[in-house]
C-alpha cells in the first residue's frame, strides 16, 4: 500500500506552506532539515502531536493505492471470513465490552437515607429506597416520607 500521487503532492505542499510561518526555517544547522542550515523541513507532523494523533487515527484510504494479498485476488471480501469471530469458534467470551462498562455513581443531593431495622417493605413509588433498607428523612408536602411508607405498608397488608 502506498500513497497516490496526488495526496502526495498536496500534502507537501500543505507541509511546505505550514512551515514556512514557522521558526523552523530559520537559518540553523538541523536534523530536521537534514543537518543543513537552510531547506526543506522534513521529519515533523505540520502541527501539534495532539493534532497528529488524531488525523492519523482515521486514515483516508481513498489517498493510497493497493494491491490485493493473493488470497484475496479472487475474492476482495474474503477479509470476512465465515460470519464468526475468534472468540465465537473457540466458544470463549464474546462480551469483552461489557467488562468495562463505566457505571456512574448515583448523585442524590438531597436528604440523605438512614438504615431501616431490616423490615421487609414493599417496593413502591414512595418506598423504593425502603426496599433496599434504607428509609428517607425527607418530607412530601409536608408529611415525613416514613409516615408514608408506614402507611402504604399498612394498606398493602390490608386484604382485598
Amino acid at each position: 500500500m502506498e500513497v497516490a500521487e496526488k495526496p502526495h503532492r498536496a500534502f507537501s505542499e500543505h507541509i511546505d506552506k505550514y512551515f514556512d510561518r514557522t521558526i523552523f526555517t530559520y537559518k540553523c544547522r538541523s536534523w530536521f532539515k537534514r543537518n543543513q542550515t537552510e531547506g526543506r523541513v522534513v521529519g515533523l507532523w505540520p502541527g501539534s502531536s495532539v493534532h497528529a494523533q488524531q488525523a492519523l487515527q482515521n486514515p483516508r484510504f481513498e489517498d493510497f493505492v493497493y494491491v490485493h494479498m493473493p488470497t484475496a485476488r479472487e475474492n476482495v471480501l474474503s477479509w470476512l471470513g465465515n460470519g464468526l469471530t475468534t472468540a465465537q469458534k473457540e466458544d470463549s467470551n464474546t462480551t469483552l465490552y461489557l467488562d468495562t462498562v463505566d457505571i456512574p455513581p448515583i448523585v442524590n443531593h438531597g436528604p440523605q437515607p438512614t438504615k431501616l431495622d431490616n423490615k421487609n417493605v414493599p417496593l413502591t413509588d414512595l418506598s423504593a429506597s425502603a426496599a433496599n433498607g434504607l428509609r428517607s428523612e425527607s418530607k412530601i408536602n409536608g408529611v415525613h416520607v416514613s409516615y408514608l411508607e408506614d402507611l402504604v405498608e399498612k394498606i398493602s397488608a390490608t386484604p382485598a
